[in-house]
């Protein structure tokens, strides 16, 4: 965790390490946010880490025209990674779902689709 995230006064980890360490391993292109990026999506969410499809959603936001949001639904199903219980604990689903809603006000071009 660098002095920057230290300004949100939580408990998170910077995950990036583990994408860099490990992109000879993925089977797919690997986008791993830079420092900047990572500030202003937990910046966006009050604090919190985002999750990893919180943060591509973001990313691709910015990077993308257009964006189409499939099966990501703040965890209201209960279902994690399709087919594992979830409880929606320390996850933060209403937050990110206020995040999602925004950004469909704000854009034509994102389509979310549950």
């Amino acid at each position: 965790m660098t002095e920057r995230f230290k300004n949100y006064n939580i408990n998170m980890a910077d995950y990036r390490w583990i994408y860099d360490l490990r992109k000879d391993w993925w089977f797919c292109p690997v986008v791993s946010l830079t420092e900047d990026e990572l500030t202003e999506q937990v910046g966006q969410l009050g604090g919190f880490m985002p999750t990893v499809g919180l943060s591509a959603i973001l990313f691709f936001k910015k990077y993308s025209k257009p964006v189409n949001i499939i099966g990501f639904d703040c965890f209201e199903s209960g279902m994690h990674n399709l087919n594992e219980a979830w409880d929606k604990s320390g996850n933060h689903a209403t937050e990110k779902e206020r995040i999602i809603l925004g950004l469909l006000a704000q854009r034509e071009d994102i389509v979310w689709n549950v």
